[in-house]
């Protein structure tokens, strides 16, 4: 009975694995004719009243340096399209999905892949009608010491952030917003997985600097700044970073032909 109750078990996961492989698929680069709709969804993540406090206050203002900062980029390649990202914040969300379990077990993952898929099926705000879904989880850093990392779902243009209610750091999470958008278009980490170090040479803004180090900026898919061989420091305002000739090439606004 046990070895029956197993294989089945097996199965089950071996069949999701397929069906979530199956209908999860990224989509592809923009073309970038017409701007991408950015919506921010507020959530209070823990329940708290610094939380509902700092949802209440928030408007798009709040969230428009991520929006100027594609602008300004996108100058630096030439994009015909002046603006290729615009932004709304839409209703506070009474419930939405969490950032992945980690390192968490492959059963955990898989029912968190699922749990993504089928809140991505359910949701809809035809008011907005969004391109690029970005769910903002506040939390009480009272009551939250261990804020989740945050995480993008490319393959349904969704973004789970994970912010600290009352931050003065605001830019600071913006950026890391930023570079989850991106993931969106299909940018791809610039830096190692495990150390978070910039990759050499497209990991860095100026790879061609003399000398090498220090570098000024921060590439926006490695958001570190070299400081030397064996050091960097984290970027924490859109004035420390830029987006590299490689992010540029992977969403786009590099042809490659």
């Amino acid at each position: 009975m046990f070895r029956k109750i197993r294989i089945t078990t097996l199965l089950c996961i071996l069949a999701a694995v397929i069906w979530l492989a199956i209908t999860d698929r990224s989509p592809p680069v923009p073309d970038w004719d017409e701007p991408l709709h950015i919506v921010i969804y507020p959530h209070n993540a823990d329940g708290s009243d610094s939380a509902t406090h700092h949802i209440a206050q928030q408007t798009a203002e709040d969230f428009q340096p991520i929006v100027e900062f594609f602008a300004e980029q996108a100058v630096r390649y030439n994009l015909p399209l002046e603006r290729p990202f615009k932004l709304a914040v839409g209703s506070p969300l009474s419930a939405a999905p969490v950032s992945p379990p980690r390192p968490g077990t492959l059963l955990e993952r898989l029912r968190w892949g699922i749990s993504i898929h089928w809140w991505k099926l359910r949701f809809r705000d035809r008011e907005n009608n969004p391109d690029i879904v970005v769910i903002a989880h506040h939390y009480d850093p009272e009551n939250s010491p261990d804020i989740p990392c945050p995480v993008a779902v490319d393959e349904y243009r969704l973004v789970i952030a994970n912010m600290v209610a009352g931050n003065t750091d605001c830019e600071g999470g913006l950026v890391v917003i930023a570079h989850e958008i991106l993931h969106t278009v299909g940018a791809t980490d610039l830096h190692d997985l495990t150390t978070l170090i910039p990759r050499f040479p497209e990991g860095y803004a100026d790879p061609d600097r003399e000398p090498r180090y220090p570098q000024t900026h921060a590439e926006l898919m490695a958001p570190r700044i070299p400081i030397s061989p064996y050091s960097e420091q984290e970027a924490h305002t859109f004035e420390e970073v830029v987006i590299g000739e490689t992010t540029a090439l992977e969403i786009g606004w590099i042809r490659d032909y």
